[in-house]
């Protein structure tokens, strides 16, 4: 059954992949292992795709999880093909069914920091005195989502080989499922607490450790993203958001989508889709002046 040709391969399609990531998309194939159990299904048609979504949508999982979760399939389905382990790929021609009717798109508008509060949350960051190496670590944490657009497993993955200072640029080596070298230039904020952070950890291996000389988790990162922005700002904010109110800044400075694409490590098509999202009537709104 189709089932246990998946179960066998899907872990080629996440090697290379960040913990947090690795975990999620681990999932994804699991679920699709049970729904392929579940229906009986020997071989997998482009008939069953539909099926698939709607019982993602049955059992309460939001469009976007259910998105990734058709990518992933998409993924593993081309791969099966191209071993001819399958002898139709079912997703070659699929597109992803409107089963969202009344969508958003792209929520940036109410997914973003303002201008207002990018410049007072700097602000606080500028004057917090680094007192330790944790607070040195926390800050550049908060800087690397607010002036790189990295994805919260980027940064946790991140070790101290990854992060070059030069004379007029750092350069950090992102690796993971969109892997990248990411050139920021010189003058950026980031910069200075970088090369005071660098002096100070030369025995370690990991760019950001815990108390316990281990990686910082993905949760750790996401509590210190929310401690230092509610501190500034008092409004609860995610990682994600920060990351966004980057890829809208781009967005809406007229930026190419084949840049925004290789800074952020997007995909065309996720790039396209967010800009018609921002310059349809409608859907700009508070952005567009925070931005101009």
């Amino acid at each position: 059954m189709i089932g246990e040709i998946i179960k066998a391969n899907y872990p080629e399609c996440i090697v290379g992949l960040a913990g947090s990531s690795k975990k999620a998309y681990r999932a994804d194939y699991e679920q699709l292992i049970e729904f392929c159990m579940k229906e009986k299904i020997y071989l997998f048609q482009e008939e069953h795709i539909k099926k698939y979504i709607m019982f993602l949508k049955a059992i309460g999982c939001t469009e976007y999880t259910i998105r990734r979760k058709y990518t992933t399939a998409k993924v593993l389905f081309k791969k099966l093909h191209r071993k001819k382990l399958i002898t139709v790929n079912p997703f070659a021609h699929s597109i992803f069914p409107e089963v969202f009717p009344e969508r958003k798109v792209f929520a940036l508008k109410d997914d973003t920091l303002s201008e207002e509060d990018c410049n007072i949350l700097i602000q606080y960051i500028q004057n917090i005195e680094c007192k330790d190496i944790e607070m040195l670590r926390n800050t550049i944490i908060v800087l690397l989502f607010l002036e790189a657009a990295l994805r919260i497993d980027e940064v946790e993955c991140l070790n101290q080989e990854d992060v070059l200072v030069y004379q007029n640029k750092i350069v950090l080596i992102i690796k993971g499922k969109y892997s990248r070298h990411l050139e920021i230039q010189k003058g950026a904020l980031l910069e200075n607490y970088l090369k005071q952070y660098k002096q100070r950890i030369t025995d370690r291996k990991f760019l950001f450790e815990n108390r316990d000389k281990k990686r910082l988790s993905s949760q750790s990162i996401r509590s210190i993203v929310r401690k230092y922005v509610q501190g500034a700002i008092e409004i609860p904010v995610t990682p994600k958001q920060l990351r966004k109110t980057v890829i809208g800044k781009y967005i809406i400075n007229n930026a190419e989508p084949k840049t925004i694409g290789q800074i952020t490590g997007s995909r065309m098509e996720a790039v396209n889709r967010w800009t018609a999202a921002l310059t349809k009537t409608g859907n700009t709104g508070v952005v567009i002046s925070q931005w101009k």
